[in-house]
């Protein structure tokens, strides 16, 4: 035919990467599943000479798939924009067989099927099948002279959440050193970890370059399953002595030195990004000046909200030379304060200041203070006395009391109840068989007055980071994804551990015990703060919201370290202590590993105090037990509000509202079989319900028995006809 050939240059090879994959397979096994099953497939296939199954003397190089035929051997995959590989690659398959046991009671956790929750020994490979490998490689990159250093990679590099091959043991840089494959300088790492000495670059731009050097990863900003499976893939692929999930400082120094030999286009891009990231971290930390067109501190302002109650009140302002200070102005809620009714005060080192009674200024719930003055109030000290809580004196209280005491009494429930609304005790009862000031046995609740708090006071004195990871604070934790759980994934039970329950049963199940021995699965001799150093994590990192005890454990070993204090000291010392919480004490249950922390043994009078701190930003009367700080929002809203029972069940509000309509997300709730909290930060209430005899009941969606729901479900529909 009169065909006119003229080329186009908008085409390329069909053939742009080449893949590498163990089979997992000896090689009998390898052959029927590559040549004859008719599911997969791959164009050639490298046998082991040790493998019993192969039958000749000799290692030989078998053809499966022609180079210009499709193979199927990447399955569903994705390198560098482009999906689906068999179309555009040729596959290598080497007999090599890893040998995997289950660890115990562990489930799937990150770096796909022979990842962190195997115990996985993998072989090295024959020195002659890697001789073949190089030699059969370079003719195909001669072939196909499209396929770049960056795209001759492992089947885990391009299906890193399903597969693992070709494994850590497999020689990359060798082949590197045969002109097959990236590999990177190591001065350039070294440049790069000094260069990210001071300020790391967040987990955004690592999985931004991650995805540059061709993964599969999207952006998140968090270290989620995606992002520890390509952390596993990566870490094997360059770092095979270093293969844990972890973003460690040499990951990425590692990933930034290939870029910046391979994808200087992309590098520049990153490190763009990452000079605006440290201006902005240095400039929130204090160690950077400002940009001149940023807005400047007003030296002559200053202005900050606090909690307050009517009635109640009084603030001091101290200066080194306070009669210096001109024009001064005090207002609360945009209203100026008659600073002639103030009294002197001296401190004991003799700075001078004013004390004003602020009580008929303030209305219920958040204020605003607002002080300026012509002179610079940069060292003026602020000191303000929060409400504490008084018995309720208003009519309307008092009816608000009565009808609560009416309603409740109908339910015919055991149990003890207080209400705080504002700062008046509107409601300190006992129903049923119950009476008051019954001692208080809190279980689960006492995370929420004893860990909790302390770690918010921490965080408010510049102790402690949520961001941080534990080993930050424990340097003996690591190992198995342990390096990728922060303090926040422990507060927030997104860390993976099992509960303490499930844990033992896996470590000593029903069927290895006969029946008069399996009680003490609950009393083995386990000395829990050593033990969880090896306790196994079931899910990866922010893969599932599961409540466990080892997340508390691990906290108060934190604490610990930051105090140098026993946990318990720490919070005597500092919380109770200052609080005149005299009928607070802990306690170790004994012989019963389901509880592996000393727990707290309470009264209803100081429970109240306590859940008044979360309403009033850490203070009461004079005592500041934390200071609110940047992290404070937050962890409200997505720690202490947790929903736990004594089932494991752990929900977040906006399960709970499905099965209570009348909480709302000003509502932050904790549960445990016997206690409910509930603080409302609109209503300006805290609720303390406990049920000294209560057993377990079966619970609904949201982990509430239905006695919690029925105390709950009166209470409010007392409180809001109260409103109306």
């Amino acid at each position: 035919m009169p065909i006119n050939k003229q080329i186009s240059v908008g085409q390329n090879a069909r053939i742009q990467s080449l893949i590498l994959h163990f089979t997992a397979l000896n090689y009998e096994r390898s052959m029927y599943a590559l040549k004859d099953s008719g599911g997969v497939s791959a164009h050639y296939l490298i046998p082991e000479q040790q493998d019993s199954s192969y039958p000749n003397s000799n290692l030989e190089i078998i053809q499966l798939v022609d180079e210009n035929q499709r193979a199927w051997h990447a399955g569903v995959s994705y390198w560098d924009g482009r999906k689906n590989l068999n179309d555009t690659s040729i596959g290598i398959e080497i007999v090599n067989v890893p040998n995997c046991l289950h660890k115990p009671v562990v489930g799937y956790t990150h770096g796909g099927e022979y990842g962190a929750h195997r115990n996985c020994l993998f072989p090295n490979f024959e020195a002659e099948q890697i001789e073949l490998l190089i030699e059969l490689a370079q003719g195909i990159l001669q072939r196909h002279p499209d396929i770049e250093p960056t795209k001759v990679i492992g089947h885990s590099d391009i299906s890193p959440s399903r597969k693992n091959d070709p494994g850590p043991r497999f020689p990359w840089y060798q082949l590197y050193q045969n002109g097959i494959g990236a590999w990177y300088e190591q001065e350039t790492v070294d440049k790069y970890l000094q260069d990210f000495s001071l300020v790391s670059p967040s987990i955004n731009i690592v999985q931004k370059a991650l995805a540059f050097y061709g993964y599969n990863i999207k952006e998140t900003g968090i270290l989620d399953s995606q992002t520890q499976d390509v952390l596993s893939a990566f870490q094997s692929h360059f770092l095979p002595t270093q293969v844990t999930g972890e973003l460690t400082p040499v990951t990425t120094a590692t990933v930034f030195a290939l870029l910046d030999r391979y994808k200087q286009p992309r590098l520049e891009f990153l490190l763009k990004r990452y000079d605006k990231e440290v201006d902005e971290t240095l400039l929130i930390s204090g160690r950077l000046s400002p940009r001149s067109n940023a807005s400047k501190t007003n030296k002559h302002s200053i202005n900050q909200t606090f909690y307050g109650a009517k009635g109640q009140g009084s603030l001091i302002l101290i200066h080194l030379d306070f009669a210096s200070l001109n024009k001064l102005n005090v207002l609360i809620n945009g209203k100026s304060l008659d600073l002639k009714k103030a009294r002197s005060v001296t401190t004991s080192t003799n700075r001078t200041g004013i004390q004003l009674d602020i009580s008929n200024a303030v209305t219920n719930g958040t204020n605003v203070l607002k002080v300026t003055s012509k002179s610079d109030l940069s060292l003026l000290t602020i000191q303000m006395d929060s409400p504490t809580i008084i018995p309720a004196t208003r009519w309307v209280d008092r009816k608000l009391k009565n009808d609560l005491v009416n309603g409740l009494t109908q339910l015919e429930e055991d149990f003890e109840f207080s209400l705080v609304k504002n700062d008046k005790l509107i409601a300190h009862h006992a129903f049923g068989d119950s009476y008051l000031n019954n001692t208080l046995y809190l279980k689960q609740l006492t995370t929420f007055f004893t860990t909790q708090l302390a770690v918010l006071k921490l965080v408010g004195d510049d102790r402690l980071r949520l961001d941080r990871p534990v080993s930050y604070y424990l340097s003996e934790y690591k190992g198995d994804g342990r390096g990728n759980r922060t303090i926040e994934h422990l507060l927030t039970h997104y860390s993976g551990y099992p509960s303490v329950e499930n844990y033992l049963n896996g470590l000593m199940p029903d069927d290895e015990l006969d029946s008069e021995n399996i009680a003490t699965r609950k009393s083995l001799p386990i000395q829990w703060n050593k033990a969880i150093y090896n306790v196994p994590f079931y899910y990866g990192v922010n893969q599932k919201l599961n409540y466990s005890e080892f997340n508390d454990l691990v906290l108060r070993l934190v604490i610990e370290q930051v105090t140098n204090m026993t946990f318990e000291q720490f919070v005597e010392n500092r919380i109770l202590s200052p609080l005149d919480l005299d009928s607070s004490i802990f306690r170790q249950v004994p012989n019963n590993n389901l509880y592996p922390v000393s727990l707290l043994t309470s009264q209803m009078k100081d429970i109240t105090i306590l859940a008044q701190l979360f309403k009033s930003g850490g203070s009461y009367g004079k005592q500041n037990i934390f200071k609110p700080s940047s992290f404070t929002s937050w962890y409200q809203h997505n720690s202490f509000w947790l929903i736990a029972s004594e089932h494991n069940q752990i929900n977040r509000l906006v399960g709970i509202q499905e099965c209570h309509p009348y909480l709302t997300q000003n509502s932050h709730v904790a549960i445990t079989e016997k206690g409910l909290v509930l603080v409302d930060d609109k209503l300006d209430i805290s609720l303390v319900v406990y049920f000294p005899h209560a057993e377990k009941h079966n619970v609904n969606q949201c982990g509430l028995s239905q006695q919690q729901q029925d105390v709950l479900t009166k209470v409010f529909e007392i409180i809001y006809q109260a409103k109306s």
